[in-house]
């Protein structure tokens, strides 16, 4: 009786221990498909992020390399723009350079003439460069002085220093006041390099529009622009 009762215990409780282990087996095996299910759904999450930040970066890489292409050829633009400018007023310079002793006479008297109203006459002081110096004898000098007596020039004197300049006038006042130890100077700079200068600040932006306009027009010819 003991070892029937034995053999039964024994067959039950290795029934339950397979049915059990067939369970947890099972359960494990459920559980397994759940968590590589899980694990192939977050890896496909991962994926759509990572092919979405793909393409977002890419966007924005296409984007700065547009926007920096378009910069640079503005600045090319630009550049051969200012280079144009340049050799503008460098033109000017060189049809300054060749000006007739005539000429370069009446530039001077003209520009002596607007200093010399600036400052409201008193006594001047000329400065011009070595080859307009060589034009300035005895006669050319009287003849600048009654040029400017009307503006309440009381006198003029050509300085002996000579400023590396173009062309034009440098114009010194001297205002001697009684018991000062050094007389005060006021000056106007009408050099034709300072009247270059002054006329690149007033005229670049009008020559400058026209060179662009004169771009878009040539660009509208080869059938760039709409």
């Amino acid at each position: 009786m003991t070892s029937i009762v034995g053999t039964g215990l024994e067959g039950y409780i290795k029934r339950n221990a397979r049915e059990r282990a067939l369970n947890r087996l099972a359960e494990a095996e459920i559980e397994a498909r759940q968590i590589a299910e899980r694990a192939e759904r977050r890896a496909a999450q991962i994926r759509e992020q990572a092919s979405a930040l793909a393409t977002e970066l890419a966007e924005a890489a296409r984007q700065r390399i547009l926007a920096q292409a378009s910069l640079d050829a503005q600045a090319v633009q630009v550049r051969g723009r200012e280079a144009v400018l340049q050799s503008v007023w460098q033109l000017a310079r060189e049809h300054l350079a060749e000006f007739a002793p005539q000429e370069r006479m009446a530039a001077i008297t003209a520009l002596l003439q607007d200093a010399a109203e600036q400052l409201g006459g008193g006594d001047l002081i000329l400065q011009v460069n070595a080859r307009d110096a060589a034009l300035l004898d005895d006669v050319a000098m009287e003849a600048l002085r009654d040029s400017v007596e009307p503006l309440g020039v009381t006198s003029l004197a050509l300085d002996e220093a000579r400023p590396p300049i173009m062309g034009g006038v440098v114009v010194h006042r001297i205002d001697r006041t009684p018991g000062a130890s050094r007389a005060a100077r006021r000056l106007v700079d009408n050099s034709w390099d300072e009247r270059l200068r002054l006329s690149y600040q007033a005229l670049r932006e009008e020559v400058y529009a026209l060179l662009c306009q004169s771009a878009d027009t040539a660009d509208q010819g080869r059938g760039i622009l709409p």
